[in-house]
């Protein structure tokens, strides 16, 4: 599964008018049954400039939440979050960003560069945190839903400026929702088709393939 992320000309976040017209890729529960969808739904965006990759979401929530109180906390384990997923390298041993917004705007950021080891405990999540990807974020609230937009700058994939046209990273968009706002009983929903469900499960992320301008491979 591939799916076209957009070349924009302006640098910072999306502008509104080119936001609406950028393809979306629901998430959906497809460890439960194939094509799911989760009792609030939202989707995902794809898109690229000379700053960075950005992503975003759009997400239905009964009274976005979280109890987080800072940057670096574990944002999935307090309330709502988003989760983006980018992994240059799509081997199963390819390193890959994780970056988690919350509707209050706080980030975290994560750097696996084994999976195997980070899910099994051997990479600890504080070895993770270590990293810093400069991933310039924003979320914002408006009543029943929210949505959040990240940049994460070529700098963070030992790059000084986009792939090359035609070029294919794995990526995955994933949430915790808690429609209750009890901690002990998240929603989970994810762009990727996962059999099973864990968001790390890097083999089955969907693709992006940078569509703007220049030479093609």
């Amino acid at each position: 599964m591939c799916d076209p992320a957009v070349y924009v000309e302006e640098d910072g976040f999306v502008a509104r008018s080119t936001l609406g017209s950028l393809p979306r890729v629901e998430l959906k529960q497809h460890w439960e049954a194939p094509g799911q969808l989760p009792k609030e739904r939202g989707c995902g965006w794809l898109a690229y400039g000379t700053d960075g990759l950005r992503m975003g979401v759009e997400f239905q929530e009964t009274g976005p939440f979280t109890t987080a109180t800072k940057d670096q906390q574990p944002l999935y384990q307090l309330g709502s979050v988003a989760e983006f997923f980018v992994q240059p390298d799509v081997s199963v041993k390819g390193e890959y960003w994780e970056v988690h917004v919350a509707p209050n705007n706080l980030l975290t950021d994560v750097f696996v560069t084994d999976r195997d080891a980070f899910t099994s405990g051997k990479e600890t999540y504080e070895s993770a945190l270590a990293h810093a990807s400069n991933t310039v974020h924003k979320a914002v609230v408006d009543g029943n839903k929210w949505s959040a937009e990240v940049i994460i700058p070529w700098s963070a994939f030992g790059l000084t400026a986009p792939p090359t046209r035609g070029t294919e990273w794995g990526y995955s968009i994933c949430r915790y929702n808690y429609p209750d706002r009890r901690l002990d009983d998240p929603e989970y929903s994810s762009t990727s088709p996962h059999a099973q469900l864990g968001y790390h499960r890097v083999e089955e992320y969907r693709r992006l393939r940078f569509d703007g301008p220049g030479p093609k491979l």
